[in-house]
């Protein structure tokens, strides 16, 4: 059974930088290709310059270049652009220079070729010819934060990806049939002059040395650190790889926009409160619950007025987690419950400025949503059920907040006339009249006296079975018993407190997160996609889900895949900004 993940709920500019010098190219790479390993005419000689150059069409010869002991030969075709920063040299008769030794470097007043603002290169330190293996390497894909090519701007649904200044990465996979991509040679640029430690660097020069690599066989990422500053609008990357004989690949271009991370775009304002805290409160009391299961559609019956114990305990009691009157027990499965549950939140939200407690940090100071810089956490109820009917399919009710602007009270009773909170009365309730092969079924039968279970903490060897000390067949379903249902809640709570911070705001980047987006990422029924957004399986495979999808099963939350989209959890980590609504 799917249910309803939620029902509702109501929902500058940056410095410029110094102008940037603007140097002469100079010759940073040469490889050799041909079938041998010593050169002969008609092989090819790749010379890679620190900028995009144009070729002038006056020719080139031993005249332009310093290399020292050997030859180029007698060139009869002109120079050609490999790509728009390598030159191709066909060697020609008489050419002599040892690859792995001799070196090469171009000379002072060649006019062979002139970077994009009329300079002509300049000499440098002269470059080891290298033997190219001739199978240039490739890059399959770039794209900046991690984000899949369907979110990113790229896909179907349109948009243009906004970062901010910098605190963002630039990530690429790529490949080689022979020799193996050498990341650490890898050329990053942007069609805009930006700023590194205060000073301007010229578009088209090299970034590679002012970001922070990472990398394993097939990817790269680059970090732009703090030092490093983007302008404000829309720029280009070119990124070149490199392999371990010098081959260079063709170019991989993507474009995006920058922003500055003001408090007013970013989703956790850090001039106030270092982090944005989380409050999970299990107190709300409003009801009772039973167990009929002969009611085929409320046996998790509702009796309504508070009983001294949080409705989400009753639920649990219902399910045999609990046993009246085992205090210790009980205190144990709370206390892992809640462990557990913060363990899971903290995996989902991995990266984001943002914690989780069951402990209250104190009084809220009244009213529904408050000046997030004014109040020190926010709040959510985990909770019995959502209306005393006990049939509305609902998982949880939160208060959508675009940018995360406000601290939110999500324990209301009565907020628009819906109840917030999460509701595992849902799940609970749908789960008793499942089928007794379901997974819901074959985990709290064996607890749920209405099935003939027995309870924890019922047994007089459960102490032993929670504390570790008893390991057997029983002690493995409690633990799976705790586990499940806590990353059950941990993901309906990830889900809620995700609308509260400001998932999913409609429309494509940077306006949204391309919620409400029915064409490119359908749901069913239709009108569930306002505020949300399902993916395709390509994506989330099997059972797996989208935090952010409309709706959930307990298998689909319990699918180690189900997470926050790439674009989800970018925005959460801020390394990419919406425009709010």
């Amino acid at each position: 059974m799917t249910l309803a993940a939620c029902g509702g709920g109501g929902g500058g500019g940056g410095p410029t930088p110094p102008p940037a010098p603007d140097p002469a190219p100079v010759l940073i790479g040469a490889t050799f290709v041909g079938a041998g390993t010593t050169p002969v005419a008609g092989d090819t000689l790749l010379l890679l310059f620190s900028e995009d150059v144009t070729l002038t069409g006056q020719g080139l010869s031993d005249a332009d270049v310093d290399l020292v002991g050997g030859s180029l030969g007698t060139l009869t075709s002109p120079p050609t652009l490999a790509n728009p920063r390598t030159v191709q040299v066909v060697l020609g008769t008489g050419v002599a220079f040892t690859p792995g030794t001799s070196a090469i470097d171009v000379r002072q007043g060649t006019t062979a070729l002139i970077d994009r603002t009329g300079h002509n290169p300049l000499p440098g330190t002269p470059a080891t010819i290298t033997k190219g293996d001739g199978d240039a390497p490739t890059i399959a894909s770039l794209t900046l934060s991690e984000v899949d090519s369907l979110l990113n701007g790229t896909g179907p649904a349109g948009g243009t990806i906004q970062v901010p200044s910098n605190g963002f990465t630039i990530d690429l996979t790529h490949g080689d049939a022979s020799s193996g991509v050498d990341a650490a040679r890898t050329i990053v640029t942007a069609s805009v002059a930006v700023q590194v430690a205060g000073e301007g660097r010229q578009a088209g020069l090299d970034l590679s040395d002012v970001l922070v690599r990472t990398s394993t066989a097939g990817s790269s990422s680059f970090s732009v650190p703090s030092t490093v500053s983007f302008p404000q609008g829309l720029f280009e990357l070119t990124v070149y790889v490199r392999d371990a004989s010098g081959m260079i690949s063709n170019a991989a271009t993507f474009s995006a926009l920058s922003r500055p991370a003001t408090d007013q775009l970013r989703p956790f304002e850090p001039t106030v409160n270092p982090t944005q805290v989380w409050f999970i409160d299990t107190s709300r009391d409003i009801e009772s619950y039973t167990v009929n299961v002969l009611n085929f559609i409320t046996p998790a019956q509702i009796t309504n007025g508070s009983n001294g114990q949080g409705d989400v305990w009753d639920l649990l009691q219902c399910l045999g987690l609990l046993t009246p009157g085992a205090d210790a027990t009980n205190n144990t499965v709370k206390s892992r419950f809640q462990s557990l549950v913060v363990s899971e939140l903290n995996a989902l939200f991995g990266g984001a400025n943002i914690s989780f407690t069951f402990t209250s940090p104190g009084a809220w100071p009244g009213g529904s949503s408050i000046n997030y810089a004014s109040h020190s956490f926010s709040r959510i109820a985990l909770a019995g059920a959502a209306h005393s009917s006990g049939t509305t399919g609902t998982l949880g009710v939160a208060i959508f907040d675009p940018q995360n602007r406000h601290q939110e009270d999500d324990t209301l009773v009565n907020y628009q006339g819906d109840r917030l909170g999460v509701f595992l009365h849902t799940i609970v309730n749908d789960g008793l009249i499942a089928h007794p092969t379901t997974l819901f079924r074959v985990t709290y039968d064996p607890f749920t006296a209405a099935r003939f279970g027995l309870p924890i903490g019922s047994d007089g060897n459960d102490a032993a079975r929670l504390a570790g000390s008893l390991t057997d067949g029983r002690t493995t379903d409690i633990d799976n018993a705790i586990l499940r249902m806590a990353r059950f809640a941990a993901v309906v709570l990830a889900h809620e407190i995700g609308h509260s911070v400001g998932l999913v705001a409609n429309g494509a980047m940077p306006v949204g997160l391309y919620g409400n987006d029915a064409t490119h990422f359908p749901v069913y029924p239709a009108a569930a996609a306002d505020g949300h957004i399902k993916m395709p399986a390509s994506l989330f495979s099997g059972s797996s889900e989208n935090i952010m999808s409309p709706a959930f099963d307990f298998d689909s939350a319990l699918a180690p895949q189900t997470k926050f989209n790439s674009l989800n959890l970018a925005y959460l980590r801020e390394r990419v900004l919406t425009d709010g609504n």
